[in-house]
């Protein structure tokens, strides 16, 4: 006796909360029953010969009459490349929702905080600071949120991933775990892009006003 795995696509491909898969040579089989009536068939084929078995069961299960249904290696590979396709386009889509959502939040954060400064900047340009310097200013407060952004996602990414992701997976015999920071890599100089691009902008928005303007807002 011993115990072993049967990989899902080799099993009977049914679970029952109570119950289990024996695995008994053909002669202690037929001792408990008289059953010849075989529920699965498993045929193994050479690399250079599993088109021509492939094409030989095919036609004989294919006749008028057959109940028979085959499932070859290539059936479970054109599945799965069917679900990974799936998790890819919905997974994308989700990233994408949440990478629009981030980036405005983000510019959301970085105006919010210039407006809210309209009088600071104006008092700095009153004592002499010129429109380069407060741009420049901005621009790598700017630089210093997305660096913060980045080094946080990136940390508490790998907790979720290793912690959340990784026993999922687990779980799942059809997954395979492989850690990647691509996209995180990837965000980075979109981040520092934004950071330089939006707070150029939103100060050449409020310079429209007059310093003295700027100044009489309570």
């Amino acid at each position: 006796m011993a115990l072993c795995e049967m990989p899902y696509a080799l099993s009977k491909q049914s679970y029952y909360m109570f119950g289990g898969q024996v695995i008994i040579p053909e002669g202690e089989y037929f001792e408990l029953t008289d059953n010849r009536s075989a529920m699965t068939v498993m045929m193994n084929a050479e690399e250079n010969r599993f088109d021509d078995v492939d094409t030989q069961i095919r036609y004989m299960t294919d006749s008028d009459g057959s109940q028979l249904m085959v499932k070859s290696k290539q059936t479970y590979l054109d599945e799965f490349r069917d679900f990974i396709r799936m998790i890819k386009l919905v997974g994308g889509m989700l990233s994408c929702i949440l990478a629009l959502i981030g980036i405005l939040n983000f510019i959301n954060a970085v105006v919010t905080g210039i407006i809210s400064r309209k009088r600071e900047m104006a008092m700095m340009n009153a004592v002499g600071m010129t429109g380069g310097q407060l741009k420049k200013m901005l621009m790598w407060e700017g630089v210093h949120y997305a660096v913060f952004t980045a080094v946080c996602s990136l940390v508490i990414g790998l907790l979720l991933d290793n912690v959340v992701v990784k026993s999922i997976t687990s779980q799942l015999f059809f997954f395979t775990y492989h850690l990647t920071v691509l996209p995180m890599i990837i965000s980075v100089p979109v981040l520092l892009a934004l950071s330089a691009v939006i707070p150029s902008i939103a100060y050449k928005a409020i310079c429209r006003e007059s310093v003295v303007d700027r100044l009489r807002e309570n």
